[in-house]
Formats: C-alpha cells, sequence, structure tokens
C-alpha cells in the first residue's frame, strides 16, 4: 500500500512506514531482502506483531492507530489490532492474507505459499483471536 495508499493519506495526517526486518524472499531467481537490519529467524507472526509495537513505542508515535497492511502486512495488521485493541481504530487491508486461507486454496498453492513465507521466515498459521 505503500505506493498507493500512504501518499493520499499523507496529505491528511502523520504517515509512517516500514519494513519488517531480516526477511528475504525468493521468487523465480529473484531475492527480495529486507532494507531492515537483519534478526534471528525463523520469526512468529506474534513476534513480529511485537516488534511493531515496540517499534512505535520507542519511536514516541502516540495511538491510535490506522494499520494500512498489504498482502501477509494486512495478516500482521489484523493480529496487531486484536493483540493491542485500544491502540487500533482502524485498518486499512489490500489484498490481505486470512487465516483462513489454507481453508480456501488448493493444496499445492497452500504450500507453495507457506514455502516462500519460510523463506521470510515467518510463519502463516498462527490463528487471529476473536
Amino acid at each position: 500500500p505503500r505506493t498507493m495508499v500512504l501518499p493520499g493519506v499523507a496529505n491528511a495526517t502523520r504517515v509512517c512506514a516500514y519494513d519488517r526486518p531480516g526477511t528475504v524472499a525468493s521468487i523465480g531467481d529473484e531475492d527480495f531482502i529486507s532494507r531492515s537490519d537483519p534478526v534471528a529467524q525463523p520469526r512468529t507472526s506474534a513476534e513480529i506483531v511485537a516488534e511493531l509495537h515496540a517499534l512505535l513505542q520507542a519511536a514516541g508515535i502516540p495511538g491510535p492507530y490506522i494499520l494500512a497492511g498489504h498482502s501477509l502486512g494486512g495478516f500482521f495488521a489484523r493480529l496487531y489490532a486484536a493483540t493491542y485493541p485500544d491502540e487500533v481504530v482502524g485498518l486499512v487491508l489490500v489484498d490481505a492474507c486470512s487465516e483462513m486461507l489454507e481453508d480456501v486454496m488448493p493444496p499445492d498453492r497452500w504450500q507453495a505459499l507457506v514455502r516462500l513465507n519460510q523463506g521470510m521466515g515467518t510463519d502463516v498459521g498462527v490463528p487471529i483471536p476473536g
């Protein structure tokens, strides 16, 4: 959503964007490496959400927040909202992943997604409470 959503929102309010640290994804012959510092792998969804919470606190960015997440980032935005409900007043989800994705995807496509996310050092299987 960085290129589509954030510039427009920035006209009205403060906007912050970040790269989840330490991720590397290989798609075909290309590697996509995060611009953030490397971190120990693998990481759980709960750890990723806790890291974002710590980042916002360390940066002194007070809530309440409207979180925007694209693809797997949408999953993390939803988990953040469920984990810290008093800090989130809205979500913008752009083509976001769902915790129910495994139930609706063909098994071979689900396994490909799992392998891709393992390459990025994240899990995709943490249910979102509520």
